[in-house]
């Protein structure tokens, strides 16, 4: 039978746990070309190019070669680069 406390031991510890899981996926994880995820964040960038489009050709550019190095290179972006793609993110208010 479970307790009241069992209860909540199990519930705080499965929050733990998916606090873990989420921190372990780092970019090289991410970017994995077997993981789901990989996709997800090319198809973010893919959107955030469509959301720019012609206005901006500078921030365009540089979300395009990004992406275009993921897709092609298997290239994994730096830091500054996702720093970068967040800021084109809140500047252009994509939901």
């Amino acid at each position: 039978m479970i307790t009241k406390s069992d209860s909540r031991w199990i519930k705080r510890h499965t929050e733990q746990q998916m606090k873990e899981y989420n921190m372990s996926n780092k970019l090289v994880d991410v970017l994995d070309p077997s993981r789901k995820a990989r996709n997800q964040v090319i198809s973010k960038l893919k959107k955030l190019i469509i959301v720019i489009g012609p206005t901006n050709e500078e921030d365009w550019d540089f979300v395009n070669t990004l992406t275009d190095s993921i897709v092609m290179d298997g290239g994994v972006p730096t830091e500054l680069e996702l720093k970068q793609c967040n800021n084109l993110w809140r500047k252009y208010n994509v939901k």
